[in-house]
């Protein structure tokens, strides 16, 4: 009995001892791996680099949610954190405490989403430890959104804008932006590398994506415009624009932009033309957005030699101009285009300093 006694608690000390070793064998590798990992991204500015070194390092190996936290403080925006914790979930030892990667998102969106995915994965899919294969699983970080192509396209153009960039070229120059973790910094690099070039609708919606404040977006997105080659799908980077405000400033903002750039018909003369009232609104609007007085007789002068205007409305342009030297620029331009010459005499009360009044006289003097 003493002997089955001894036997027993000798074999129970036996697997006692070799507990630890089984519960270690599924811990998460040694520290040394991931801290090698986040020395080199510490250490690398491409941004291609560091972004595909963790994304291996999380979809290979279990860790923690310290970890994942670590390497999203590196991550130099929401959806590269969001396609970061996505990527490396499964393989999160504590799950529990998964929570706490919340916090790292700078806007709630990516939170939920990121949420909402997790719970709804099945993880008895055959993913698991394979990269490539877990990768097509999880959507692109842009598959919500709908970027126009610009195969075919005839349309309008921005300045100087004969081709957009190749893809090749893009994801070259995509790959090059900074990593400015200040959103005001990165808006002004990013603006800085547009002017060089021409791109596209959809180009210049991944651009604006780098920013994470929608007002930044809003301003990257009018400053773009005008290098954009495929202007008539510009109304579809209000996709990448959430806040209802900004989202209807963009909009006017592309109306017009298509309404002043528009090839506006040159009337028949041989045939009574008008402008309604709701076209000349707009046409007074854009005038008066331009920037600087240059501009406003720029597109003053372009509206009333191919669009039919009355004389009220001549006058109503007229108006726009704070200063007498610039009516009167205006007001003797216009006299071509005036349907009965007579009444260029009545501009002369748009007008507010005799001097201004008597050079429009000599100048319909000379015109007679």
């Amino acid at each position: 009995m003493n002997k089955t006694t001894n036997n027993f608690f000798a074999l129970m000390l036996i697997i006692f001892s070799q507990i630890p070793l089984f519960s270690q064998s599924k811990d998460v590798k040694p520290n040394e791996t991931f801290d090698k990992v986040i020395h080199s991204v510490q250490r690398s500015s491409n941004r291609e680099e560091r972004y595909n070194r963790v994304m291996q390092h999380f979809s290979r190996r279990q860790c923690t949610t310290n970890q994942l936290l670590d390497a999203c403080y590196y991550m130099p925006n929401d959806k590269i954190k969001y396609r970061l914790c996505l990527i490396a979930y499964p393989h999160i030892i504590d799950k529990n405490n998964f929570f706490d990667i919340y916090d790292v998102f700078s806007q709630l969106s990516y939170a939920i989403r990121l949420y909402h995915n997790i719970q709804a994965m099945d993880w008895d899919l055959d993913y698991g430890n394979n990269y490539e294969d877990y990768s097509s699983y999880i959507d692109d970080k842009y598959s919500s959104i709908n970027f126009p192509s610009v195969d075919g396209y005839t349309g309008l153009r921005g300045d100087h804008c004969d081709l957009p960039m190749s893809e090749n070229d893009f994801k070259y120059f995509f790959n090059g932006l900074s990593l400015d973790t200040n959103d005001d910094l990165q808006l002004q690099s990013v603006k800085q590398k547009l002017t060089q070039h021409c791109f596209s609708t959809a180009q210049i919606m991944k651009l604006g994506l780098e920013l994470q404040l929608e007002k930044n977006r809003l301003a990257f997105l009018k400053f773009a415009i005008n290098k954009c080659f495929d202007v008539e799908n510009f109304i579809e980077s209000l996709q990448i624009i959430n806040h209802t405000y900004y989202k209807d400033d963009l909009k006017v903002f592309i109306k017009k932009h298509l309404v002043s750039t528009s090839p506006i018909p040159v009337p028949d003369n041989n045939i009574d033309c008008y402008t309604n009232t709701k076209e000349f609104s707009e046409i007074r609007s854009i005038i008066q957005d331009q920037n600087f007085s240059d501009q406003q007789k720029k597109a003053a002068k372009r509206y009333i030699a191919k669009r039919c205007l009355s004389v009220e409305q001549l006058k109503e342009i007229v108006s726009i101009f704070r200063f007498d030297n610039n009516k009167l620029e205006i007001i003797m331009y216009l006299y071509d285009y005036i349907p009965f010459k007579d009444d260029i005499y009545t501009f002369k009360n748009e007008l507010r300093y005799l001097n201004s009044k008597q050079k429009l006289d000599r100048f319909i003097l000379d015109k007679e």
